[in-house]
């Protein structure tokens, strides 16, 4: 087991600049590196065009986002349809089924869902201004 000084050095960046010890925490340049070289190879010298690779990365956090905000409506739209009679219908046969625990998993999921909701609008939203520019 490695001492507390052996690891304190191992976080040690060697200097009191306060980016660099975010850095060191998180290498957000180096992601969009990643991000940007993840369909490299277009030239033909294997490089890749830095215009062209960012118009990439922007339209691949908007699919993200158009993934997302699908994602989030097909969830609310079954939420929202298992209080209609037939869901209310479906749901008592499971409620019997599952020995009530239907019923509470039913109540929690509404619970999330309506505390994240507000979050996940401002992250699609997010989503959506980061990829546009």
């Amino acid at each position: 087991m490695a001492s507390p000084q052996a690891l304190a050095n191992h976080l040690s960046v060697g200097t009191t600049d306060p980016k660099s010890y975010l850095s060191k925490i998180f290498p957000g340049q180096k992601l969009v590196q990643r991000a940007v070289h993840m369909n490299s190879g277009q030239g033909p010298s294997g490089m890749t065009n830095p215009l062209i690779g960012m118009k990439n990365l922007g339209d691949y956090i908007l699919d993200a986002g158009w993934g997302s905000l699908g994602a989030w409506a097909g969830i609310k739209a079954l939420y929202e349809a298992s209080k209609s009679n037939g869901g209310k219908l479906a749901g008592f046969v499971a409620d019997i089924a599952s020995g009530g625990t239907y019923g509470i998993a039913h109540g929690a999921v509404g619970g999330v869902l309506s505390a994240i909701g507000p979050f996940v609008v401002m992250m699609v939203v997010a989503l959506f201004f980061f990829g546009a520019t």
